[in-house]
């Protein structure tokens, strides 16, 4: 038989907690305590019975085959799995792609964990305990790991170890025989399936979507790798799915949908026959065939439907393919022993409430703590500790920042790697309702090494000084200065003045009431902020300070030049913000978007990358230092602050910042009043 595990060189029998090192056979030495000499007796049978050695009391199995295949990642694709097997007559098929992990592995542990992938798949619908599973695959080092149980990579062994207990706890033998490529063409082609609809919510969209109409109990339209629900349907067999294809099933009361977007008239009809009740995630489009199902008369929705909220701009709502880190993990360290036994709604609670941990952090913030985490786990399972990474001692923790410690001293770089690293622990112990362990001595001594002993990189950054922004101005916010021009103007002077980042700048309203202007000075409403995860909202104040910079002035001249519309005509209206596109005409530049929006669909500012590129290039046309950023305007406002002898505390109110420290990172000095100073030292 297959499964012949004794050639591992490494092995931890489950529920021993002692490790096993073996060499050829059973025979060879094993390092085991008195006390697990009975239980190492019946391991010991059991394997010696996968390896063909002896009869024991293990019940009759029966073949079943499955072809497997992984496929790598390449510039536009991740990397995928795919599988298939013949259940009642008819082939079924399971497919998925690679998570940020996975994707990164070599070729082998891609084919076991495929199989891996495959196994889960199928083993709810075609029942596998008790089989023989014969995995037919075109890999034959990984057709050789499941045979002989060799495996010495640790990415091998990890993927290898994983799918070993997993056929042990279901009494499956699994054999793996090797076939050329053009004998698993079908496998092949699952494995590279490129799913266009393969897109996630964000996790503050759904997190404020669950507070305003959760708790849910399903997702309709999901993958492996996007389901916000621990039961969701797929459109493939994939690991945990409740069912293939949503629409073979009643819908229920407390559905969460994000369907393709060509889907929306057949979701919405069935939904309908179901008498279900869900929350939908859908864009607004008139034109297309599904809006007269929700709309009367193209403007007011029907009577079934409950409430409308307005998610904003889609690069803040969607993201590929990115499910909630780990979320099984969280969910079962939240219920603690209650996992087992919890019922839809609780665990539907368990997984909002660690969505809702996540939506105190910004958007960026979470995408800066997924990397870390993921090296922080890929770290952990190489060292094949015991429970699951939520269980790992807070000691051990340390040892994992002294590691990120010591290989930044080796690269040369900052403490940020360790900052980062002890951040992102922190938070997601939080967020499986666990203490955070970064509190440990040994934490807190690799931070200190970090800080006190690592080099940070030099800033790339620079700062626009008074003088740089006096001179973009001068060169093409003139009087004869196109729309997109004195547009661009206005928005260096107003993020010089104050302190504001390209995202606040991107909600500055021109709406009457959130855009004052007065003969002393003006006052900006931000809605929200990097800084502000409670939407609290603050003003910004920008004096006249006359001549040409004046951001006040600048204002002024862009409201005029673009005809903007600052007070609404009708309830719902939205007169949108101050910087969005711009399009050029025979007759010279106008908005892009002269009639105003709507709540329904707002106008909306331009891109970062758009507005980053033309600043670009006006800098150049400038003549201006080419490491000015549209941060730099930022820094550049705080600095010169600093040199006139404003005090920290009232820049960081002005800045919006959180804490002083913040204020001291944004700042730059001169070096001459440095030479000054030491000069008189004589």
């Amino acid at each position: 038989m297959s499964w012949a595990f004794g050639p591992w060189s490494r092995l931890r029998t489950r529920g021993l907690g002692h490790l096993i090192e073996t060499r050829r056979t059973w025979s060879s030495h094993l390092t085991v305590s008195p006390a697990a000499r009975e239980d190492l007796a019946f391991w010991r049978d059991y394997f010696d019975h996968f390896n063909g050695r002896r009869s024991l009391w293990l019940p009759t199995h029966v073949h079943t085959l499955m072809h497997c295949d992984a496929a790598g990642k390449n510039k536009s694709f991740p990397g995928g799995w795919g599988a298939w097997t013949v259940l009642n007559g008819q082939v079924v098929s399971a497919r998925g792609t690679w998570d940020g992990r996975i994707s990164s592995f070599g070729s082998t542990p891609q084919e076991l964990q495929a199989v891996l992938n495959g196994l889960r798949s199928f083993q709810g619908p075609a029942g596998l305990e008790g089989q023989t599973i014969r995995v037919m695959t075109d890999n034959l080092n990984a057709a050789n790991i499941i045979n002989k149980g060799s495996a010495k990579a640790d990415n091998c062994y990890v993927v290898a170890y994983e799918l070993l207990w997993y056929c042990v706890e279901r009494n499956i033998r699994l054999e793996a025989q090797w076939v050329p490529r053009d004998k698993n063409q079908f496998a092949d082609y699952l494995s590279k399936i490129q799913d266009p609809d393969d897109w996630a919510v964000s996790d503050s969209t759904f997190t404020a979507l669950s507070k305003q109409w959760g708790p849910f109990d399903i997702d309709l339209f999901a993958s492996h790798r996007t389901h916000r629900l621990p039961a969701y349907y797929a459109t493939h067999f994939a690991p945990g799915a409740a069912g293939v294809d949503a629409f073979r099933f009643r819908w229920g009361r407390a559905c969460w949908a994000y369907p393709p977007f060509n889907l929306l008239l057949h979701v919405l009809k069935h939904a309908q026959a179901c008498r279900a009740r869900m929350c939908l995630l859908a864009p607004v489009w008139p034109t297309r065939d599904w809006w007269p199902f929700l709309t009367s008369d193209g403007a007011v929705f029907k009577g079934f439907v409950h409430g409308v909220r307005v998610l904003g701009k889609p690069r803040d709502v969607i993201a590929a393919g990115q499910p909630v880190p780990q979320a099984r993990l969280r969910q079962v360290s939240i219920l603690g022993g209650l996992a087992a036994r919890a019922d839809p709604v609780l665990s539907g609670l368990a997984v909002e409430f660690s969505a809702a941990v996540d939506g105190k952090l910004a958007v960026g913030t979470q995408r800066q703590y997924r990397e870390p985490w993921s090296a922080f786990t890929r770290w952990w399972e190489a060292r094949r500790l015991d429970g699951s990474i939520y269980d790992t001692p807070p000691n051990v923790v340390g040892l994992y920042l002294f590691s990120a410690y010591v290989a930044s001293a080796e690269d040369s770089v900052g403490g940020g790697r360790v900052r980062q690293a002890s951040a992102a622990i922190h938070h997601y112990f939080t967020a499986a309702a666990r203490d955070s362990p970064t509190g440990h001595p040994i934490c807190v001594a690799a931070r200190e090494l970090a800080a006190r002993y690592l080099v940070p990189q030099a800033r790339e950054r620079g700062a626009f000084s008074a003088d740089n922004v006096a001179r973009f101005v001068a060169a093409h916010g003139g009087p004869g200065a196109s729309l997109i021009d004195l547009m661009y103007c206005t928005c260096v002077s107003v993020m010089f003045h104050g302190f504001l980042r390209w995202s606040d700048m991107a909600e500055v309203s021109v709406h009457a009431d959130l855009l004052v202007l007065t003969d002393t000075h003006a006052e900006l409403f931000i809605p929200r902020s990097k800084t502000d995860q409670l939407w609290q909202g603050a003003w910004v104040p920008l004096s006249r300070t006359g001549g040409p910079a004046c951001p006040v002035a600048l204002i002024e001249r862009l409201l005029a030049a673009g005809a903007y519309q600052r007070s609404p005509s009708f309830d719902g209206e939205d007169v949108g913000p101050l910087l969005r596109a711009v399009t050029a005409t025979r007759s010279g530049h106008r908005l892009q978007q002269l009639m105003t929006g709507t709540t329904q669909a707002p106008v909306f500012s331009v891109t970062y990358n758009t507005f980053a590129g033309h600043l670009r290039r006006m800098c150049a046309a400038t003549a201006l230092p080419d490491n000015l950023k549209s941060h730099s305007l930022r820094i550049g406002g705080n600095s010169r602050a600093e040199e006139l002898g404003f005090p920290a505390e009232l820049r960081m109110r002005h800045g919006r910042w959180r804490s002083l420290p913040m204020v001291e990172h944004y700042t730059r000095r001169e070096l001459a009043p440095a030479l000054e100073m030491t000069r008189h030292l004589v």
